[in-house]
């Protein structure tokens, strides 16, 4: 039974789909429509290409992108390496080849309107594909941002 995962963050936007993987024309079209839906969405980008997704890689160790390890990092790193494998129904995952699809809106707002929007069109794009929404999770952050999980699963 696969599982997607969006997770929104606002303000600004940025919207991040973990499990899965979607058809190319899902992706194309949640590409189209998000932008769309947000407060500012008059505004143009000018010569600037619109947003797009991307795909991004495990941030399980994000100080190895940095390159500012020290001596004790690097021995606890290679501990917590080889016991980063999930076990999900007798399957071995590694989390450092866990990918997710991530867009961010980054010139742009959403007010309590523009988010319905988007996660009317987030539903609709995953129900083309099959999936059916479980669940919600809604947190307001300390610093103001509000992040929203929405759970699908396909039968």
């Amino acid at each position: 039974m696969p599982h997607v995962i969006v997770t929104c963050l606002f303000n600004p936007p940025s919207i991040s789909i973990q499990g899965a993987s979607l058809r190319q024309d899902t992706i194309d079209a949640l590409q189209r429509a998000l932008p769309k839906h947000t407060t500012t969405s008059q505004l143009t980008y000018g010569r600037q290409e619109p947003p797009k997704f991307l795909l991004t890689a495990s941030s399980a160790h994000p100080e190895a992108e940095t390159g500012e390890k020290k001596e004790q990092e690097k021995e606890t790193d290679a501990t917590t390496a080889v016991s980063a494998a999930l076990i999900v129904r007798d399957r071995v995952q590694n989390l450092e080849e866990y990918t997710s699809l991530k867009i961010e809106l980054g010139k742009h707002y959403c007010c309590q309107k523009g988010r319905s929007m988007m996660f009317l069109a987030i539903m609709e794009a995953l129900e083309e594909e099959g999936f059916a929404m479980r669940s919600t999770s809604a947190v307001t952050m300390d610093n103001g941002k509000d992040v929203t999980r929405l759970f699908f699963s396909r039968f």
